[in-house]
Order: C-alpha cells, then sequence, then structure tokens
C-alpha cells in the first residue's frame, strides 16, 4: 500500500494532461524500479537485486528481495557537488579552495568573435582530483552499504549492481563504482 496527498496527485494529473500523456497509475519509484527489474529479467521473480540512484541530493541503494521491494538506504549529499564542479560553478570552487583565475584565449582557428574562458592547467589537475576524490567516496558508499546488506542477509542472490538517477552521465562514476564494488555495474 502506499499513500500520498491529493494535492501531489493533481499536480501529477495536472503536468500529464499539459504533456498529453494519458495517466493510468501513480505508484512510488521503487514500485516502478520493481516493474522495470521484472521486464528486464522476463519475469523472473526469485532474483535479488540492488539498484543505486545517483541523484543530485541523495544517493539511494534500494534493495529488492525476490524481486519485491525490501528496503532503501539513503545517503547525503548526491552527485550536486560533482554537478557544480563540472559546470564550473565559481562559489563551488572557491569553497573547495581551487582557484578561479580564468585565461581568456581568441578562438581564431574556428573563426570565432567571442572569446572563451577555460580554466587554467593547475585549476583543471585540482578539479579533476576532487572530482576523483569524490567519485571514490561515493564508490565506497555503496560498497559499503551493499556489503552491510549482504552481511545481514547472508542468502541473497546479488549479482549486479544497476544504477540510474543524473549522476549515472559521468562515466567516470560508474566506472570507479565497477571498480569499488567488484560486481558487474549496469545501466537500468
Amino acid at each position: 500500500a502506499a499513500a500520498c496527498r491529493k494535492e501531489l496527485c493533481g499536480q501529477f494529473k495536472k503536468l500529464a494532461k499539459l504533456s498529453r500523456l494519458k495517466l493510468v497509475g501513480l505508484v512510488p519509484s521503487v514500485v516502478g524500479l520493481e516493474r522495470i527489474l521484472e521486464h528486464m529479467q522476463n519475469g523472473e521473480r526469485d532474483k535479488d537485486f540492488a539498484v543505486v540512484d545517483l541523484g543530485t541530493k541523495a544517493l539511494r541503494v534500494h534493495f529488492f528481495r525476490k524481486g519485491i521491494y525490501d528496503i532503501t538506504r539513503t545517503m547525503e549529499p548526491g552527485c550536486e557537488e560533482i554537478e557544480q564542479i563540472r559546470l564550473g560553478d565559481k562559489n563551488k570552487m572557491q569553497e573547495l579552495g581551487i582557484e578561479v583565475e580564468e585565461e581568456k584565449i581568441k578562438l581564431d582557428e574556428l573563426d570565432m568573435d567571442a572569446e572563451d574562458a577555460f580554466w587554467t592547467t593547475q585549476s583543471e589537475e585540482a578539479i579533476d582530483r576532487h572530482l576523483q576524490d569524490r567519485y571514490q567516496s561515493i564508490a565506497v558508499q555503496v560498497m559499503r552499504v551493499l556489503n552491510f546488506y549482504s552481511f545481514n542477509n547472508a542468502d541473497n542472490t546479488i549479482d549486479t549492481l544497476y544504477y540510474c538517477g543524473g549522476g549515472a552521465r559521468y562515466q567516470a562514476l560508474i566506472s570507479e563504482l565497477a571498480e569499488t564494488v567488484e560486481i558487474p555495474v549496469k545501466s537500468i
């Protein structure tokens, strides 16, 4: 069973109508993931799954026992810092102690009149180091959650970690995750 406020249901109905979509039901996100996993496994219900949602505000690891939702572990912060750094948010750079000196170059080779800014080599190296540290931190957090779940549920059959969410677009994060958790990592 699941419940939500009538106002929230009304907002979703309005959004669907504006999008010219026919709303056939509202379910919690984990039930949606459950249905996706069921279709991916051709209806096989005796399998356990773990799905990491690499969200902006939080990371969520959802566990499914025999194909049915079991529990979610939420960890904050999510991928927001990665997004801010990759977008070149100067306030975030200063907060992290990364110099925000920029050099301007004229893009003559591209026949463009506009000037384009890029980080100094030293700043780029600091950004790369910080991003790598953040990727590694996320991967270790997820690994610890998987290990804790496996310790408490020794009979689980989780053999693949599925991922989704905004952080899924960062291939370096996915690679670090795959190296750290030591099981196959696949996009949902």
